[in-house]
């Protein structure tokens, strides 16, 4: 009986990761790379343009992204999600504050 109650359990979190999101704000190349419809190349440019201009606010701001035409963000966004950014990324200004 335990046995059957691990093995159920181990079941559920399986299915649980399988059915989760995967974060574009948080997300590495590797955890990209493993969706439906995803290649190594499209997963590559996500996690550069996010370096360099900072956290997406929508799943839509992936046609922005090299590679990326609108009708693939729309089959990719079920799979998706835009969380909150995460700690120590930048909003892509680099710019600093004028003093007065």
């Amino acid at each position: 009986m335990k046995k059957s109650v691990l093995a159920l359990a181990a079941l559920m979190a399986v299915s649980t990761a399988v059915f989760a999101k995967v974060d574009i704000n948080k997300a590495t190349e590797t955890e990209l790379a493993a969706i439906k419809g995803m290649d190594t190349a499209k997963a590559k440019s996500i996690v550069e343009y996010r370096h360099k201009h900072g956290a997406f606010r929508s799943v839509r701001e992936l046609e922005k992204v090299p590679g990326f035409s609108s009708n693939a963000v729309a089959k990719l966004s079920p799979e998706l999600s835009v969380g909150e950014a995460p700690m120590g990324a930048t909003s892509g200004n680099t710019s600093t504050p004028k003093q007065k």
